[in-house]
């Protein structure tokens, strides 16, 4: 079981690299699918892309596939919409420059492989000290969202879980990603009335990401696995990704290399 397993992993992870070869290409548009390019000045929230819905479906089977994991929750975070409405009110109409906010990867028990999200804002790629952090956790049973606010500093701990967690060979490190608010906005609207949804993804990188995107540490192979984050907004109760449900994702700029170097919880690149 554990033999085939491992073979479907690997075919799907074959057939995504052919379909990430051309990164810097959209898809073309749909009636349905339209890409959205994020126009910022700000180096770390410069480009956003939506993806076909066929995409999005093979990066969560392949990762469902790897974490063998018992629910489909296991792999998905929403964000009520109330929340990222407080998250946005933290930064103030008197801050001056580019907003966005970092989605960190973080372990609550250092013992988990699967992690959870730390959203933190962002004024011109860096990161705010002084705001509260929003933990996104896995749904519950209901499938509605778990979300905690809790301090800088307990967050600090936990994302250092996830970025001291030993990786294997062909796994790319990724700390977080990079949204600028007008990407949540136009998935949410800036009322927030409707919940963001996020689902967990693996796909492989094509060899111009690997040199320049992100960070590998064996330059000579490519095709390594990295997480992705795919944001989009259910039209269900069970919060299912469907065709025109405001999906987008991911292209967007990962940390270590698009992030703030001043901060706290960024720690070396090692194995």
């Amino acid at each position: 079981m554990k033999k085939q397993t491992a073979i479907s992993v690997m075919a799907l992870m074959l057939l995504t690299v052919f379909s990430l070869i051309s990164v810097n290409k959209p898809p073309a548009a749909s009636p349905e699918i339209k890409a959205i390019i994020q126009s910022d000045s700000e180096e770390c929230n410069a480009t956003t892309y939506q993806i076909y819905p066929e995409a999005m479906t093979l990066w969560n089977t392949t990762w469902n596939a790897y974490y063998n994991t018992e629910s489909t929750n296991d792999g998905v975070r929403s964000v009520k919409g109330e929340n990222l409405l407080k998250l946005h009110e933290y930064i103030g109409a008197s801050v001056k420059g580019s907003r966005g906010v970092r989605m960190y990867y973080g372990l609550v028990d250092a013992a988990d492989s699967i992690p959870d999200l730390f959203l933190i804002n962002t004024v011109n790629c860096k990161n705010r000290t002084d705001d509260d952090v929003l933990l996104v956790r896995a749904l519950d049973e209901a499938k509605e969202p778990v979300n905690e606010w809790i301090s800088r500093k307990e967050a600090d701990g936990y994302i250092n879980n996830w970025q001291s967690k030993e990786r294997s060979d062909g796994e790319t490190i990724v700390y977080a990603y990079n949204y600028g608010w007008e990407q949540l906005w136009s998935l949410v609207g800036e009322e927030s009335t409707k919940d963001l949804d996020i689902i967990y993804g693996l796909r492989t990188l094509s060899p111009q990401e690997n040199a320049t995107d992100f960070q590998s540490v064996d330059n000579d192979m490519y095709g390594s696995i990295v997480y992705v984050n795919v944001l989009y907004t259910s039209q269900d109760a069970n919060r299912a990704f469907t065709n025109g449900g405001g999906i987008f994702d991911d292209f967007t700029r990962p940390c270590p290399q698009f992030c703030d170097p001043d901060t706290t919880n960024i720690t070396p690149l090692t194995r």
